[in-house]
């Protein structure tokens, strides 16, 4: 897990990358509490759309990497903030029309 901020150590958390890690739906709430958390990576984690869903409750969250996640593409049609999101997906995890679906409510990258 990596926490990154600006070089003083009084910014707040903005990316956080919990690739490979022992993120799970339970601790998935503290980092949705993270202060001005702006970015999250959850690949290769044991998030679920369950986890997903407290992510989403970040006031300030406005891009997540979901590839190579357990997250489905009715996890991310939850209900989200009112704040625009970015989608960061595999390319290959989701058929074309759940993109194209997906894209009517957030942006979304596809990526290889």
């Amino acid at each position: 897990m990596t926490l990154y901020r600006e070089r003083n150590a009084s910014v707040p958390i903005k990316f956080f990358e919990s690739e490979g890690s022992g993120l799970t739906d339970e601790t998935a709430e503290f980092v949705a509490n993270i202060v001005n958390l702006n970015e999250v990576q959850i690949g290769k984690t044991s998030i679920t759309n369950e986890g997903l869903k407290k992510l989403f409750r970040s006031p300030t969250l406005c891009s997540i990497d979901v590839r190579n996640s357990q997250v489905t593409f009715e996890g991310l049609q939850q209900p989200k903030h009112s704040m625009a999101i970015t989608v960061t997906v595999a390319y290959g995890q989701f058929t074309q029309v759940q993109i194209q679906t997906l894209s009517q409510a957030m942006e979304v990258i596809e990526l290889e």
